[in-house]
């Protein structure tokens, strides 16, 4: 009995067995369709996704440097007048006619981080990209003024060991000996727009005389506007003076003669 028992439970249970497999496997089955896999459903009929969120910069932009006016300076040693060559070894009596050729001159536009350029250091017209006034309202324009302290010379000979004066060899320009400063443009400076004025310049006077010598208005000023010039001194020690030393060396001192730069938004 027990043997049948066992022999019928078996074929029972195993059917059950095969039923619970199915059963597993459907169950599994519909657990995995759920959840349908990316690109099985619609997209919603509206929806966003950020994409990035990024600040705007700028790196490294180069600002040019200030445009300004910068001087070549002359050096501050005498201008030193000897008699026009082949015209007079000595004075006699007669006039003598005496020169001197100063040195150059020049003023141009540059980055304002350069300085005045002392004389004998090249000074030469700017790169046009060098520097930048950024607006045409920011432009300067220039004028050059000449001054001159008077109009009086007076002579010292070797032979006086006081070194005294001797005035009856002193002499003043006026008008029939006129102190004459007479500036010769530079190759650019026409056609940069710059504009001379009282050339030559006469010293009749006495007096601190100032005159405007060079200019350049703002409206015409660029970023490497450039001049130059160079100016020659003229003047005579008069006939008739009767010196206190002969056969000596009169050495003069005249007026000083003064050159300033001036820099303006306004025009000149």
């Amino acid at each position: 009995m027990n043997n049948k028992k066992k022999k019928v439970l078996a074929v029972f249970l195993a059917p059950i067995a095969v039923l619970g497999l199915v059963a597993t496997m459907f169950t599994t089955s519909a657990l995995a369709t759920i959840g349908a896999p990316d690109g099985q459903t619609q997209q919603s009929n509206d929806g966003s996704q950020g994409l990035a969120e990024q600040a705007l910069a700028v790196n490294d932009a180069y600002v040019l440097p200030w445009c300004g006016w910068i001087a070549l300076t002359a050096a501050n040693d005498g201008i030193n007048m000897t008699p026009v060559s082949d015209l007079a070894i000595g004075y006699d009596g007669n006039e003598i006619e005496l020169e001197a050729d100063g040195q150059e001159f020049a003023i141009k536009v540059g980055p304002t981080t350069s300085g005045a350029v002392a004389a004998g250091t090249p000074f030469a017209k700017e790169d046009a990209d060098n520097c930048s006034w950024f607006t045409d309202g920011s432009k300067n324009g220039v004028n050059v003024q000449t001054r001159v302290s008077g109009n009086s010379f007076t002579g010292v000979s070797d032979a006086n060991s006081l070194s005294i004066p001797d005035s009856s060899m002193d002499f003043s320009s006026d008008g029939s000996n006129v102190l004459k400063l007479n500036s010769t443009e530079g190759p650019t400076c026409a056609a940069e727009g710059f504009d001379f004025s009282n050339n030559p310049m006469d010293i009749n006077a006495s007096g601190e005389q100032d005159k405007d010598l060079v200019s350049l208005t703002a409206g015409l000023t660029l970023t490497n506007s450039f001049c130059s010039w160079t100016t020659k001194y003229t003047v005579k020690i008069p006939s008739g003076l009767t010196p206190l030393f002969g056969d000596s060396t009169y050495t003069y001192t005249g007026p000083t003669v003064t050159n300033t730069m001036i820099y303006s938004r306004v025009t000149p």
